[in-house]
């Protein structure tokens, strides 16, 4: 099917390059040791897109894990080792 193929190609090409473009211009703007620690939110945001777009269910081990990624990014931001 036509439609079928070209759906999964540009779900293929379309988000890699934007992901990819969004990447390396958060590590140009931030450096990698910093932008690195952003990685961490991809499940988190798969739970809460899952939920919007997929009708699923957020459950408490969902939220505890969201809130446990948010508090160590905020503590490797915070109290991270500073250089100069």
């Amino acid at each position: 099917n036509t439609a079928t193929l070209a759906s999964i190609f540009y779900l293929a090409l379309f988000p890699s390059i934007l992901a990819y473009i969004f990447w390396n211009r958060a590590v140009a703007e931030l450096g990698a040791n910093r932008a690195g620690q952003f990685l961490h939110l991809m499940p988190a945001f798969g739970a809460v897109l899952a939920m919007i777009f997929l009708d699923e269910r957020l459950y408490a081990f969902h939220a505890a894990g969201i809130a446990l990624i948010a508090l160590g990014i905020w503590l490797a931001t915070v109290y991270g080792r500073k250089t100069s």
